[in-house]
């Protein structure tokens, strides 16, 4: 795992395929090497199973200690002055769904923007015998986001939160899902909002499906992972 808080956001990376995001994050499966941070990407974006770019301790000529790695674990957002880089594919635009068929892995980073419309708003994750394997609900009427899943057949435990409830309709909702061996971390607009331990095998999930209740259509404004 890489956690440092030396970091200079001088050294910009500027492969259109990398997106940058502002927080500080946990890190797994990396190779590190010095050099400019633009070489670093380009190792990364050679390599499929690459999720993000990291460096740090960038100096006055551009030469910087950096790190490719092939698992994302956490994000502190809290620590914005430091900027990294997701490796991430656009596979959804203005659609309610969108499909995994080699499904999940451990370390993957997935970019949401999401419209809201409805009084209930759905994410759904699939799996190939089509049972939730997380299933989360932002609850207009009550103020509470709620997430369960199968176990087996059946539902099993909720568990709900609720936060400092601040959706809105026609909100454009900007989410990161990070996948872990141990489950899912849900943050919306910057604010971890689910940590919610796996119930179902990650590579048995073949979709992911956004819907609503009430009037208008929730989307998937776009979709990257």
């Amino acid at each position: 795992m890489i956690y440092s808080k030396t970091y200079s956001i001088n050294c910009p990376l500027t492969l259109t395929t990398l997106s940058p995001v502002h927080g500080l994050p946990s890190l797994a499966q990396c190779i590190s090497m010095s050099g400019s941070a633009f070489v670093c990407s380009l190792q990364c974006t050679a390599l499929p199973q690459c999720k993000v770019v990291y460096s740090h301790g960038c100096n006055s000529d551009g030469s910087c200690a950096c790190s490719y790695c092939n698992a994302l674990t956490d994000v502190a957002f809290e620590d914005n002055h430091v900027q990294f880089f997701l490796h991430t594919t656009e596979i959804g635009t203005n659609t309610n769904e969108v499909s995994f068929p080699n499904g999940l892995v451990a370390g993957q980073p997935l970019l949401m923007k999401i419209y809201i419309a409805g009084t209930k708003i759905i994410l759904n994750f699939i799996s190939t015998v089509g049972h939730s394997a997380f299933h989360t609900e932002i609850r207009f009427y009550e103020s509470s986001v709620v997430s369960n899943s199968y176990i087996g057949y059946t539902w099993g435990p909720e568990n709900r939160y609720t936060p400092n409830f601040n959706f809105y309709q026609g909100q454009e909702l900007s989410v990161l899902c990070v996948v872990t061996s141990a489950g899912y971390k849900l943050y919306f607009d910057n604010v971890l909002f689910k940590d919610f331990g796996h119930r179902w095998p990650i590579n048995d999930i073949s979709k992911i499906r956004i819907s609503n209740t009430g009037s208008g259509v929730a989307k998937f404004l776009s979709f990257s992972a």
